[in-house]
């Protein structure tokens, strides 16, 4: 028998406060919520220790002023043998360089975000690890260009507004600084990241403890990297169970001069589009949508061709589940099982790049 989810309707505000401030203490979320901290921080723990809740980390793109610390992001779609889909699944799950997998309805099976130092490394790892991987019959690379949203954006419509202001300057009030862009972090600032990727909401003594390093000076440089706002921190759950059923991809070919307007009017749907970016392809824009129902997607899709005419919708499919997440395996469920460390955190010694962390 299926074990049964403990993640309830009831939860949504708590995750909703968590995707505002990922790392304010429960003290702070207590005022907003009208709860005790204890009590916010013993829920926490408990859908985390089974596997409902999870966070990570990911350098800022704004911090490094590109798109990626190391180099070369692209979308691989591929298209499985029938029958070797789990199989291709759990030979791809490993392979740190692979950060997301996505089961999908359509032409293809999986849809993947990997990224490598270089694009010719993307074309290694193309052509010689997936290519070697049983039941794959057939990939397509398209390069990203620029993120318009990334992943953490998507928000749950669970908060009151004045409620989420609240924690936004609270937030504000911890980063209270300069924006560094195009600073390289430092191979301790990078430790310190590879820590927080793996669970976001890790203590400051934990990430001193992980990486071997002092307490004082873990808590000095992560203070500095938030108010450098160099941390992309995200709170991740099984979103089905709290209502939205339907995620949707939509490619679209659109007019080069109009990509950096969709991309503002997409942002703006922050209940639904968990993910926009820019391609090199004929199709040069996705994107991804988390809604409640399919009618939401119409109407977003409607806006865009209304506003943009010269926009052409070239395929567009549903996914049926994760099996990777930002490094973290999910599964069939929806629920959290372990995290495969990637060479973008420069993983500490006891952490290898690729070796899986399971609960």
């Amino acid at each position: 028998m299926p074990q049964r989810s403990l993640l309830r309707p009831t939860d949504a505000p708590l995750l909703a406060a968590l995707q505002v401030a990922p790392r304010l203490p429960w003290t702070q979320f207590a005022e907003v919520l009208g709860a005790d901290a204890s009590t916010l921080s013993r829920r926490w723990r408990t859908l985390q220790t089974a596997g409902e809740v999870w966070s990570t980390c990911q350098p800022a793109h704004s911090f490094t002023g590109r798109l990626s610390t190391i180099g070369s992001t692209a979308y691989i779609e591929v298209s499985c043998e029938a029958g070797y889909r789990d199989s291709v699944l759990r030979a791809l799950s490993c392979i740190p360089d692979i950060w997301t997998i996505e089961c999908t309805t359509g032409t293809r099976d999986l849809l993947l975000t990997v990224t490598t130092p270089t694009w010719s490394m993307l074309d290694r790892l193309t052509r010689e690890q997936l290519g070697r991987v049983d039941g794959i019959v057939r990939t397509v690379t398209t390069p990203i260009r620029r993120f318009h949203v990334q992943p953490g954006d998507w928000r749950l419509r669970a908060l009151d507004p004045a409620d989420e202001r609240r924690l936004l300057d609270a937030a504000e009030r911890q980063q209270s600084g300069r924006d560094t862009v195009g600073r390289e972090p430092s191979r301790f600032e990078r430790d310190i990241m590879a820590s927080l990727a793996e669970d976001g909401r890790r203590t400051v003594s934990d990430i001193a403890q992980a990486i071997g390093r002092s307490v004082s000076g873990v808590s000095r440089a992560l203070h500095q990297l938030e108010r450098d706002r160099a941390l992309a921190l995200r709170i991740d759950f099984d979103q089905q169970r709290l209502g939205y059923i339907q995620l949707a991809d939509l490619w679209v070919e659109a007019p080069q001069s109009q990509l950096t307007a969709i991309g503002a009017m997409l942002r703006r749907h922050r209940h639904s589009v968990r993910e926009c970016a820019t391609m090199v392809g004929r199709a040069n824009l996705y994107i991804h949508l988390w809604v409640r129902s399919l009618d939401e997607v119409d109407a977003i899709e409607d806006e865009l061709v209304r506003r943009f005419p010269s926009t052409r919708i070239r395929d567009r499919w549903l996914a049926t589940r994760f099996a990777k997440r930002a490094g973290h395996l999910i599964d069939a469920a929806g629920r959290h099982i372990g995290y495969v460390a990637g060479p973008m955190s420069n993983a500490p010694a006891e952490t290898t790049p690729g070796q899986t962390v399971t609960r």
